[in-house]
């Protein structure tokens, strides 16, 4: 990606000489503020919450940065690809947040001290598009499909079948080559192609690349609830899971995964009010209050905690009078945690 000096974007500050290991720059403007590398290096020292409010100042400072590279991303990459244009995401929405949920936590720490920017360029469900990932030592740009759909896969391993010399072309790039030595890995891969598919296509060993996705659908309620028995087993320590949709879209699966999380040990879980669907990713308001109440009447253990989540915001439904009606008629309707 180059950036053009007729293209300034918000934080644009002209060439450095004395640019920290690892910037991200194009050669003609530098798209990452120095302040904004010594702010993730210093916090990555100091991974703590009093030590960010401490620094509110700075990380403003560098989210502004970041608004500013993701508006130079978007306007890039919609030269090239008008999808990205269409996605209609807004620049303050198209980078990672530093404070880190628990339940997509990496490591132990509270903060992340790596940002992406991306250009999403399709339905946002799906994470399609281009991304700068701005670490002090590790910058690289990236495109592709993260953490794809069912439906998403199957489209994808129909063009490789379609396209084969579209993959050789990466694959035998001496850029790419030297870049991943290893060609494209994968940390699991089904024991045979995918049904429909031959076995003896060229593109036979990139047809059963598959991976396990961390969200709603990918892993079963059995999946879910034998990870969580190992835990159980290994910590005195109460535990509590992040129960999805409660595997399934009836007030009785919500129900059901409730009585055989009680069964395995664990203090509690979460259920959220999202359906998994990219067209529709939430319930219906009652349909969603109905699944809370039913989870809530299976409980045997008083004690036993359940968190009702409200995900508008997550799925670009940014409506807060609706998120806060949700909460509160969750609250009603008996969970714990909202």
């Amino acid at each position: 990606m180059a950036v053009a000096p007729d293209r300034p974007y918000k934080g644009a500050t002209g060439t450095h000489a004395d640019r920290p290991r690892g910037s991200c720059e194009t050669g003609v403007v530098p798209i990452v503020e120095p302040e904004t590398f010594t702010l993730l290096a210093d916090l990555a020292l100091n991974n703590r919450k009093a030590w960010m409010d401490e620094h509110r100042e700075e990380r403003d400072d560098a989210l502004r940065n970041f608004t500013g590279i993701a508006i130079t991303l978007h306007d890039y990459a919609d030269r090239f690809d008008p999808y990205v244009a269409d996605a209609k995401i807004k620049p303050k929405q198209s980078y990672s947040r530093f404070f880190q949920e628990a339940r997509d936590r990496v490591g132990p720490s509270l903060y992340r001290t790596d940002v992406d920017v991306f250009a999403n360029a399709g339905n946002p469900a799906e994470d399609v598009g281009y991304y700068l990932h701005i670490e002090p030592g590790n910058c690289h740009a990236g495109a592709g499909l993260f953490q794809p759909s069912k439906a998403a896969l199957a489209r994808l391993r129909v063009r490789l079948v379609d396209d084969p010399q579209g993959l050789n072309d990466v694959l035998t790039d001496p850029e790419f080559i030297e870049a991943f030595p290893d060609g494209i890995v994968t940390r699991k891969a089904l024991g045979t192609v995918p049904d429909g598919f031959d076995r003896n296509d060229p593109a036979a060993p990139y047809l059963k690349i598959v991976g396990i996705r961390d969200s709603n659908g990918s892993l079963s309620r059995s999946q879910v609830l034998d990870n969580a028995r190992s835990i159980v087993d290994t910590t005195n320590l109460p535990v509590s899971a992040d129960l999805e949709d409660g595997f399934g879209a009836s007030p009785e699966d919500c129900a059901q995964t409730v009585r055989e999380v009680e069964e395995i040990g664990l203090c509690g879980g979460a259920l959220e009010d999202a359906t998994g669907d990219p067209d529709n990713p939430i319930y219906e308001f009652e349909h969603a209050v109905d699944r809370i109440r039913a989870a809530v009447a299976a409980k045997s253990e008083p004690g036993f905690l359940i968190t009702a989540r409200a995900e508008n915001f997550i799925y670009n439904r940014p409506d807060l009078n609706n998120t806060i009606r949700r909460l509160q008629a969750f609250e009603e309707a008996g969970a714990d945690v909202v």
